[in-house]
């Protein structure tokens, strides 16, 4: 391993770069494994919640009315989508037993602010960590084209130091701009493709929550108003 290191080109670039580039690429290089890291976790996350809601979707389009509804959310499992359904039917449990013939309206205008508030948190969770991604996308270009200018002031110092314009006195001030140039383009069009990726995906999520919602909301109006 340390054979290769040593024979490498690159390797002794870096070795000569100074403390500004290192820190640049060290930044970079830890944004790329952090955008992995988030990348890994939602993708893996987002896979189970999406088998999730479409098991409990299937078992919502078999139901006719709120009875069934209600048995549907006893065996329904702890997810995403069975905590909705869970807690929206916990929750008009408890405004029935406060019913009475003048306030079914109101009622009804209760339960439904409660879903859509509670489907809006849940839909805003489903969000976090992609501002990252994002960010990350933005920056590591910036960061690169940092390194880039900095590395090009690097070789127009070094000329001026060694009052020549020889290649091999511009070369390594020129290759440290190219290397911050191609790290931050490494590290930003992975993170712009993730993020993109997993928005797509958040949303076909957010699609699913929200027909769960309404097919809840459909029963519990049923319900209300029988």
């Amino acid at each position: 391993g340390m054979t290769f290191f040593e024979g490498n080109a690159v390797w002794h670039i870096l070795k000569q770069s100074d403390a500004m580039t290192v820190m640049v690429l060290t930044v970079l290089f830890v944004l790329s494994v952090l955008c992995w890291a988030v990348f890994f976790g939602k993708w893996l996350r987002i896979r189970a919640k999406k088998r999730e809601l479409t098991v409990l979707i299937r078992s919502l389009n078999k139901l006719s009315n709120a009875d069934e509804m209600l048995v549907c959310a006893t065996q329904t499992q702890q997810g995403i989508g069975g905590d909705l359904l869970v807690g929206t039917v916990q929750f008009m449990t408890v405004l029935e037993s406060q019913q009475t013939a003048s306030n079914k309206a109101k009622q009804w205008l209760v339960l439904d602010n409660y879903l859509e508030q509670t489907l809006d948190e849940t839909i805003a969770r489903q969000e976090s960590y992609l501002p990252f991604l994002s960010t990350t996308a933005s920056v590591a270009t910036l960061l690169g084209l940092f390194g880039t200018v900095w590395g090009l002031i690097h070789a127009f110092v070094r000329m001026s130091e060694h009052q020549s314009t020889d290649i091999a006195t511009v070369a390594p001030g020129i290759a440290e701009a190219l290397i911050a140039t191609l790290a931050g383009l490494a590290v930003a069009i992975p993170a712009l493709v993730m993020y993109n990726y997993l928005a797509c995906q958040t949303r076909t999520v957010q699609d699913m929550l929200a027909r769960i919602a309404d097919k809840v909301s459909c029963f519990a109006r049923q319900r209300f108003e029988a």
